[in-house]
């Protein structure tokens, strides 16, 4: 599995998502991590930036709005019981891990 987390520079919620991250897959070998800083618009757009943080899954943001924009802004996430957080919550990324994944997919 490929992870690729997009986020503006000094970006608070990196630090969120990378700790959930690490308790998620610890130990795991299966998993490449890259984190890429997004500088503008166009660059958001290509990469399929969607706000900072955002994370894709093999190609994919498991977390997109069914119309994505591409944006610099603070992406909020909502958790299980719809309260806003800064990333997406363990359990989400849990299933988004483990989901099946569509015939396409990267």
């Amino acid at each position: 599995m490929r992870l690729r987390i997009l986020h503006v520079l000094d970006c608070p919620n990196v630090g969120i998502l990378t700790e959930r991250l690490g308790h998620l897959l610890a130990g795991r070998q299966d998993v490449e991590i890259l984190s890429e800083v997004v500088a503008s618009e166009a660059a958001a757009a290509a990469a399929g930036m969607t706000g900072s943080v955002t994370l894709l899954v093999d190609g994919a943001d498991p977390f997109a709005a069914r119309e994505p924009v591409a944006s610099l802004s603070c992406r909020l996430h909502r958790d299980e019981d719809g309260r806003l957080d800064r990333a997406p919550s363990l359990a989400q990324l849990h299933r988004a891990f483990e989901a099946p994944r569509p015939s396409g997919w990267c």
